[in-house]
């Protein structure tokens, strides 16, 4: 460990600094977020560790709902011990969150090492993200009941979407307005299913040059039996498909059956990469 180093709440000056550690180093956990990390700047709970100016860690837990703070960002400098840091920022950023009893604070293990740090400290795997991937395989049009259509998502929807959003997952994996306006501006294609002109179910999907990912999927609980998620993935495939976009990946929860039920359905397979979730849990030995 070096010494002589000052912990210190970051602020949106240290974005150079933070950006070249991110950037330079190999120890980088970033959360599968809709914001650059740097975008939560000026959020509670930011923390930087630096020696002579030089900033060498950084760590970002932030809330979004309200109800949930996930660990954003965790790097550091190989220079330093990976442990020993990230018990010297977290003891800083959780304090702000113990005024808030309520607020679950939530990791996403992306990398072994990061795995490793928290088996190790107060935190207790809740479950595992599993990713899926579908390659050119356009199964049979689902069957599409009288009265139901897909159309293209508007912003005069998002209430309704947020609350199917809201109802469909545990508050963990829950949508903010501000997060479902992020996604919906960030994404490739975006379609909500109706039935008799109500909005029933929505999804989400980005792409880059050459992969498409199905961000976000939900169908209100009451309707999840009248076949609108397969219609709503189907159409989605057929959109990418359409573009030459062949590859195209979904991530869920390991327990999730229902999402699983559905993506098999639809030609997805298992590609081997998992991700734990891990709950901080102060009473864990």
């Amino acid at each position: 460990m070096i010494t002589s180093v000052i912990i210190r709440p970051a602020n949106k000056e240290d974005q150079p600094g933070i950006s070249s550690l991110i950037s330079t180093e190999n120890y980088v956990n970033r959360h599968l977020d809709w914001r650059n990390p740097l975008d939560w700047l000026g959020y509670q709970s930011y923390w930087v560790l630096e020696s002579k100016g030089q900033i060498l860690a950084a760590l970002a837990i932030t809330a979004d709902p309200e109800w949930v703070a996930w660990v954003r960002l965790f790097s550091t400098s190989s220079n330093l011990h990976p442990l020993d840091t990230w018990k010297l920022l977290f003891e800083k950023a959780v304090q702000y969150f113990t005024q808030k009893p309520h607020v679950v604070i939530a990791a996403l293990a992306m990398h072994n090492w990061f795995f490793d740090i928290l088996i190790k400290t107060t935190f207790s795997h809740h479950q595992d993200i599993v990713v899926l991937k579908w390659e050119n395989q356009i199964l049979d049009k689902p069957h599409i009941a009288s009265n139901t259509s897909v159309r293209e998502m508007l912003p005069a929807d998002f209430e309704r979407v947020l609350t199917i959003d809201q109802i469909s997952f545990e508050s963990l994996w829950q949508f903010s307005m501000e997060s479902l306006i992020l996604a919906y501006r960030q994404s490739a294609y975006s379609t909500v299913v109706l039935q008799s002109e109500r909005v029933v179910g929505f999804q989400i999907s980005t792409a880059n040059q050459s992969n498409a990912h199905l961000a976000r999927i939900a169908i209100h609980p009451v309707e999840q039996k009248h076949n609108y998620g397969s219609i709503l993935v189907h159409d989605m495939l057929q959109f990418f498909n359409k573009r030459n976009f062949h590859s195209i990946t979904v991530n869920t929860q390991h327990d999730n059956h229902a999402s699983l039920s559905l993506y098999a359905k639809s030609g997805f397979v298992f590609t081997g990469d998992t991700y734990p979730v891990f709950i901080y849990n102060p009473t864990n030995p």
